[in-house]
């Protein structure tokens, strides 16, 4: 499900700037989005590890491991993605020249370039924070980070290009602000989420020492010898 409404907001934000921007303005969506895959590369990575060592430490109660994981798998991932991010600002001529030669499309890449690389970093966050969501248990949780960032986006862009008439930069300035605005809300949720386990007693706890009742305990009387 995740995969295809990625595929469908990937598809409204073409529709969206091919119509006032024509084939410039998707051919630079699609040049700049191809270059975003590299932040795919950090985010998987350090996604995965988050998702599998605060389920290990969750179902543990290590809370405090869970905490360390989250917060080193959030910082690896960010600082990578962020590097990624600007070696993809510095080196875009190159880049763009690999897919065209067109000044006008050239023009809209560079802004593309020039804005949304710098938040790849914030993109990694919000990727690690819905696998450490999944990996306590809260993945319908990471699912609405994941949708709350595409209806941010789309609307935001839809907005600035076809009611305001704003220039094309805008609909890139709307992703990173998507991607801002989720990373510190999925950040908020999973110190919630992480909050609440603590605060439940753990899964093999007893019913009666959950509700403080007493605990019958019989004594077993051991088996007289017999004689031989």
């Amino acid at each position: 499900m995740k995969k295809a409404i990625s595929m469908g907001a990937l598809a409204a934000l073409t529709a969206i700037i091919s119509a006032r921007f024509h084939e410039a303005g998707a051919i630079s969506f699609s040049i700049g989005f191809r270059a975003e895959f590299f932040a795919y590369l950090p985010a998987v990575g350090f996604g995965v590890a988050a998702l599998a060592l605060l389920g290990q430490n969750a179902g543990a109660r290590r809370f405090d491991r869970v905490r360390s994981a989250y917060r080193s798998s959030l910082l690896l991932a960010f600082g990578a993605a962020t590097l990624l991010g600007v070696l993809a600002a510095l080196f875009r001529n190159p880049i763009i020249g690999i897919f065209t030669v067109d000044p006008l499309v050239a023009g809209y890449s560079r802004a593309y370039f020039l804005t949304v690389p710098f938040s790849y970093g914030l993109f990694a966050m919000i990727f690690v924070e819905i696998l450490s969501l999944q990996g306590v248990g809260r993945s319908w949780t990471g699912f609405l980070v994941s949708l709350a960032r595409i209806c941010i986006a789309i609307p935001a862009a839809y907005m600035f290009l076809h009611v305001l008439r704003l220039p094309l930069i805008t609909a890139w300035l709307a992703i990173v602000g998507a991607n801002a605005l989720m990373a510190i809300a999925g950040w908020r949720w999973v110190r919630s989420s992480l909050r609440g386990l603590e605060a439940q007693p753990p899964a093999w706890t007893t019913a009666p020492e959950r509700a403080g009742a007493p605990v019958a305990v019989v004594a077993l009387e051991p088996e007289a010898e017999q004689s031989p």
